[in-house]
């Protein structure tokens, strides 16, 4: 009688055909997690951006509430300054450049300058705080108008004062910020009224 051979098992053959087998899967299921991952990454991105973008907007709305209650007090102060201006007596003029010539700083802490000083230096101010941001030049430009008769009858004066502020020495930055803000309303008025402004107001015409 004959004895029946054993068969050989061949595990390891096995082992690597079920792995091979299961090599599609596995990658399915990385490239879904990876694809998974990728639109967790945006979304999270997006809510950033939003939550971002919320905070910055309201920032900005809470500057402009702050820079609001601050410009009322500057439309009131600028209406007594424009009132001032009304009352202003021009025919002084002469008189203030001739002494100008004679010595422009000692003229202009002087009382003999008069109004001249409070109008200048309320305009100077409000210049600088648009320069640097801390007023918005389009809510200034729509609530507060610009002093083109003062400042173009000032400007014998302004140049005297600029040019013998000292003995020899010159001041060339005097009223620089009321300069600077004349011009930003004239290259306004020129863009929104092209036709009706007067020549002599275009913005090259600011500075003495």
């Amino acid at each position: 009688m004959s004895t029946p051979k054993p068969q050989i098992e061949q595990p390891q053959e096995q082992h690597v055909d079920e792995v091979s087998k299961s090599w599609p899967k596995l990658e399915y299921w990385s490239q879904l997690g990876t694809r998974i991952s990728i639109i967790i990454g945006v979304i999270a991105g997006l809510y950033g951006f939003y939550e971002s973008r919320e905070r910055a907007q309201f920032a900005a709305q809470t500057n402009k509430l702050q820079s609001l209650s601050y410009i009322q007090n500057f439309i009131k102060e600028d209406f007594d300054v424009q009132q001032t201006i009304t009352n202003f007596d021009y025919g002084q003029l002469p008189v203030l450049e001739t002494k100008a010539a004679q010595g422009g700083r000692r003229l202009y802490f002087s009382k003999d300058i008069g109004d001249v000083l409070s109008i200048g230096e309320h305009y100077e101010r409000m210049g600088a705080e648009i320069k640097l941001g801390y007023l918005d030049f389009n809510l200034v430009f729509e609530v507060v108008p610009f002093p083109d008769e003062f400042w173009e009858n000032t400007r014998k004066l302004r140049t005297a004062l600029r040019d013998h502020w000292s003995g020899n020495e010159q001041l060339p930055d005097l009223w620089d910020n009321f300069a600077s803000m004349c011009e930003l309303y004239r290259e306004r008025r020129h863009r929104l009224h092209p036709v009706v402004v007067r020549p002599d107001h275009d913005p090259g015409s600011c500075r003495p």
